[in-house]
């Protein structure tokens, strides 16, 4: 039986800084939670593989600094997941910012998953308008609430569309390299 993946899913994390993309991405790829979660630099790679679908998720930075980065992880993106920070007011304004700057830099094919996170902070949800055609999830990374319902949605989404959105994951076998005889020299004059 071949349990070498066959389709791979890139899925780019955006959000301003601390509102918890690095929190998720450890609840969901390893079940942890770490309450000082140190800041992205530039970026931070994860892989999870799923019967014939390998996850690539590249967790961005959000500070200010790093954001002309952003279009080199989102330009092949299958997926984008774009977080805001449920306690924060302005958080509809972030959603509609980081829309608005990967527009241009995502395939067409691409999902917009919108994630409102530390809705353990919160009394009530926030309320998220429409837009987009984009789906909302609330989660919290420290309780785990609805990271599970966030990969599954994830992997359900973009493994089900079984046409050119699917890349395929090609894999090279080498065989056993013989060692170079002793005393064979490369590139020098015995």
């Amino acid at each position: 039986m071949n349990t070498q993946p066959t389709k791979k899913v890139k899925v780019a994390l955006l959000g301003d800084a601390g509102v918890g993309k690095s929190s998720i991405v450890q609840r969901i790829f390893r079940n942890e939670f770490y309450e000082f979660q140190e800041a992205t630099i530039g970026a931070a790679y994860m892989v999870m593989t799923r019967d014939d679908t390998r996850l690539e998720c590249w967790d961005t930075a959000g500070q200010e600094r790093y954001r002309s980065l952003i279009s080199m992880y989102t330009r092949s993106a299958d997926v984008v997941w774009l977080v805001v920070d449920a306690s924060d007011e302005n958080r509809q304004e972030q959603i509609d910012y980081w829309i608005q700057t990967v527009k241009n830099s995502i395939p067409e094919t691409a999902t917009i998953v919108r994630i409102i996170n530390k809705v353990d902070l919160v009394r009530e949800r926030p309320l998220m308008y429409r837009r987009e055609n984009s789906p909302v999830f609330y989660t919290s990374a420290k309780t785990g609430e609805g990271c599970d319902e966030l990969l599954e949605y994830t992997f359900t989404k973009t493994v089900s569309n079984t046409g050119d959105n699917n890349k395929t994951v090609h894999r090279i076998s080498i065989g056993s390299v013989e060692p170079p005889p002793p005393n064979s020299y490369c590139c020098s004059v015995q």
